[in-house]
């Protein structure tokens, strides 16, 4: 892009784009909190965004808070914001992020106080609402900064706009492919590092799941680190950029070369991974040896005190698939190289200004694979080959593959001889994917029918020899879920659900994995399931879903919501649900009165 005034006409339009986004999605996030806050709390209850009648059990250490209550139903998982009040969010006493997220507790870290009111072991009567950090002003400044600094003008502008090309060095490339652990990785593996590593430019690796992106990302980062290059890691959330730093901290073995910085240290990372506020603190900040070093950090610290605009020579965005376009133009900006890993075929990123379809192209990853310099991981160790034909089939061009090690992975369970040759077939180690048709019609965001099979099927799994951390459970809304463990609570000799047991959406088991995984689809009506049909149709949410189990796929749902997505006009949509159930076998489930559980 040579010619000054295309040039900059490219700019202008991308940071229009860019911009209108922002200004868009913030605008409504901060609308629809003011909404929420000014409503009852028995509302923001009922919605899942809000936990009433805490009471303050322990202070572990400063500004790290325990706090009691008699039933948590709220959507909020580890890492999201929080304001504390005393029943008005609207007028808070703190702000902090969820450290742990149980039944009856939450552990939360605060970040800010307001006025004189402290917590205090002993206090009741709390509220803890759905917060955020308004971040608008820095999300424009570095949209911005794209015209200002030299690397937004020749590198990014270019790259996102499909005008810079990239190239691979030839040397360095067979340089890293002859290394001697080498061979440790499968071939597509090794051509993904050693491209990404001699690349001049950028590099994307597509890791469907099971595919090992981590460890190739580990080992590409170790390479580097040993190159002496200044690494930066990161992502859209704390827990991606931790299980990549461990990853890394296992291959890097020189002590001191591996850190986070954050507002807050966090007990999951390892001790080989130092954690300061600050980069200044840091111990390999203080040795100017000129060593290289990995720093793991959100975007953000980039544009604050936290990382003093230090650039860096190499930018690792991972699960770029959920990383917007403007989040990642605030790490791209700090170094002329970057390595993103992610997978299109997964979940995009959560907007409110934009349906779940659009959001797919607005993602890092999403802008820029498909244009020769990207690389797709085409072995999986998690799944056997009945596992891994529909995903395959239906995203990866039939070219994904289950490693020999694990193509014959079935689920042997201990199961008691019982004559009903239908609940045994659920059960069994094939086939392994079924569909349990359960005849129910009408329901919406909670179906009981689905519910009480949920909960035998739950106890016979777990009966049978399974562990209750090797089962999960993906359901689409959070009433069925609130349902399905009070139910399990109520079958239980102390009335609490087993904690080991996940019972969540699919946005939370994305990058877990379980030996059977049950997916509940819940919904009957033709007219609830039309109206919500982006939410439970999306292709990118149904491969997260089928993906999880290492040897048993059950699925749950009405026939009903099957004839929805045969008739309906959205036939691209709801193929991929159409195809999921009719590639599973399926089981017909009596009605309740002839049901043999």
């Amino acid at each position: 892009m040579n010619d000054p005034a295309a040039r900059h006409e490219a700019l202008v339009l991308l940071q229009n784009e860019l911009g209108r986004f922002v200004v868009e999605e913030h605008t409504l996030q901060r609308d629809s909190l003011r909404r929420l806050w000014a409503s009852p709390v028995e509302d923001r209850v009922t919605e899942g965004r809000c936990i009433a009648d805490l009471t303050v059990v322990a202070q572990p250490t400063p500004g790290h808070w325990v706090l009691q209550c008699a039933g948590n139903d709220s959507r909020f998982r580890e890492g999201d914001l929080v304001r504390l009040s005393r029943g008005d969010p609207q007028l808070p006493f703190m702000e902090a992020s969820i450290l742990a997220a149980g039944d009856t507790r939450i552990e939360v870290l605060a970040w800010r106080t307001y006025g004189e009111t402290a917590c205090a072991v002993g206090q009741s009567g709390i509220c803890a609402d759905e917060s955020f950090i308004d971040l608008e002003a820095r999300y424009l400044a570095a949209i911005d900064d794209l015209g200002k600094t030299d690397i937004g003008r020749e590198i990014v502008l270019p790259l996102l706009g499909g005008k810079l090309g990239v190239s691979v060095d030839a040397t360095t490339f067979d340089d890293v492919s002859t290394q001697p652990e080498f061979d440790q990785l499968n071939d597509r593996q090794q051509e993904a590092v050693a491209n990404a590593i001699a690349s001049d430019t950028c590099w994307l690796i597509q890791g469907p799941p099971g595919t090992g992106k981590t460890h190739v990302l580990a080992w590409m980062i170790g390479d580097l680190l040993r190159q002496n290059q200044r690494v930066f890691v990161t992502s859209f959330t704390h827990r991606a950029i931790n299980n990549l730093l461990a990853a890394v901290a296992e291959r890097v073995t020189e002590p001191g070369r591996v850190a986070k910085i954050a507002a807050f240290t966090d007990p999951t990372l390892p001790a080989a991974v130092e954690q300061r506020e600050r980069f200044s603190e840091l111990t390999l900040a203080k040795q100017h040896d000129g060593r290289g070093y990995v720093i793991g950090a959100t975007p953000f610290a980039l544009r604050s005190s936290r990382l003093g605009q230090r650039d860096f020579d190499t930018i690792v965005i991972d699960e770029a698939s959920q990383v917007t376009v403007p989040l990642a133009v605030m790490a791209m900006l700090a170094g002329r190289k970057y390595i993103f890993a992610g997978d299109h075929q997964q979940l995009p990123p959560v907007t409110l200004s934009r349906s779940a379809v659009e959001a797919r192209s607005l993602s890092i990853f999403g802008r820029l694979v498909g244009r020769g310099h990207d690389t797709l991981l085409t072995t999986t160790h998690r799944f056997g080959d009945a596992l891994c034909a529909w995903p395959s089939d239906t995203f990866y061009q039939s070219r994904l593959r289950s490693h020999p090690r694990v193509s014959k992975r079935q689920l042997h369970l201990a199961l008691p001889p019982r004559g009903d040759q239908v609940w045994h077939a659920a059960l069994a180690a094939e086939p392994a994917c079924v569909w349990l048709a359960v005849p129910h019609r009408g329901c919406r965001s909670y179906a009981p029918e689905e519910t009480t099979l949920l909960v035998e099927l739950l106890r016979a799994l777990h009966a049978g020899g399974l562990d209750w951390e090797d089962i999960g459970v993906v359901v689409p809304f959070r009433r069925q879920a609130r349902f399905l463990r009070r139910r399990l609570a109520s079958k239980s000799p102390d009335h609490t659900p087993p904690a080991a047991l996940v019972i969540d959406t699919v946005e939370r088991m994305q990058g877990q994995e379980r030996e059977v995984v049950c997916v509940s689809f819940t919904t009957s009506d033709p007219d609830f399931a039309h109206r919500l049909r982006e939410f439970l149709f999306l292709p990118q949410r149904l491969n997260v879903a089928a993906t999880r189990p290492r040897s048993k796929l059950i699925l749950l749902a009405s026939p009903e919501l099957l004839d929805y997505a045969r008739s309906s006009p959205d036939d691209d949509l709801c193929a991929a649900f159409v195809s999921l159930l009719e590639s599973a076998h399926r089981i017909d489930i009596p009605l309740p009165e002839q049901s043999p559980l």
